[in-house]
């Protein structure tokens, strides 16, 4: 049985933690932080293999594998307070930590990944960021969540942080589709039901192994309201303010990086 600690006990980590709990043939120890009272009650009484730590520390002498789940404010508090094991399983959750300030926290030598696992962990369906090179534990912990993509490039993580920076943006287009169909008549949740199984097929068709530029000629009949849509809505301006809006958060997420490293 492997043993598998959370530092942190918010929505990822919950989400991990069902997620893990539904891979067939797997058992898991799994412990995890006091300090969210009510999550951390409901995930014991979801899962038997779950305990609840008398503190953070707890969770260090119990577990092979320990995942940092603490918001960034308060990451390095914590882990200065703790005395990780040598050649322990490390793996981040937080985003603005960099490998050699968690290196500098741990104080000892450990096996450290950083890792952008997203809520579809729950459903065993995400595809995790792993940066460096996965380690084996971390590579299967993640492959038991769904897939992984392994990057050794930092400056390649950040592009692909901030691509997934758009589910706010997604979620919002589908609200204003909504609201433009509801001003026309049709109930809100007719038109949540339709806007909801049509991107959510749509979704399993961009898996096929073919590019997006075609799928979107595939799925515009020349002279079609599809098309005709495309052209009035993206247009240039419209790649414009995309890409304008995704460098500057680029920009912000690598210049964040770089502060917090020369700290």
């Amino acid at each position: 049985m492997s043993t598998i600690g959370f530092i942190g006990t918010g929505r990822i980590s919950a989400a991990m933690i069902d997620g893990l709990a539904k891979t067939v043939g797997h058992t898991d120890q799994v412990w995890i932080s006091p300090r969210n009272a009510i999550l951390a009650k409901a995930l014991k009484t979801r899962h038997a293999h779950v305990e609840i730590a008398k503190d953070n520390q707890e969770i260090i002498d119990h577990c092979e594998t320990i995942v940092i789940s603490v918001r960034p404010q308060i990451v390095s508090e914590v882990l200065s307070e703790l005395c990780f094991k040598p050649n322990q399983i490390v793996i981040s959750l937080v985003a603005t930590l960099s490998i050699e300030q968690l290196k500098e926290l741990i104080k000892v030598p450990v096996a450290l990944n950083r890792a952008v696992p997203l809520p579809f962990v729950e459903n065993q369906r995400d595809t995790t960021l792993v940066y460096p090179k996965a380690t084996p534990h971390c590579r299967d912990l993640f492959n038991r969540l769904g897939q992984i993509i392994e990057i050794e490039d930092i400056n390649l993580l950040n592009v692909f942080t901030v691509a997934s920076a758009m589910m706010g943006t997604y979620f919002s287009l589908l609200d204003n589709l909504s609201l433009w169909m509801q001003e026309k008549g049709v109930e809100e949740g007719d038109a949540k039901l339709y806007l909801s199984n049509l991107f959510n097929e749509l979704g399993h068709i961009a898996k096929q192994p073919t590019s997006f530029a075609h799928l979107q000629d595939e799925y515009s009949t020349p002279g079609g309201l599809n098309e005709r849509m495309a052209k009035s809505f993206l247009n240039a301006d419209t790649q414009s303010h995309l890409f304008g809006a995704l460098n500057q958060l680029l920009a912000t997420v690598t210049n964040n990086a770089l502060a917090n490293t020369k700290k």
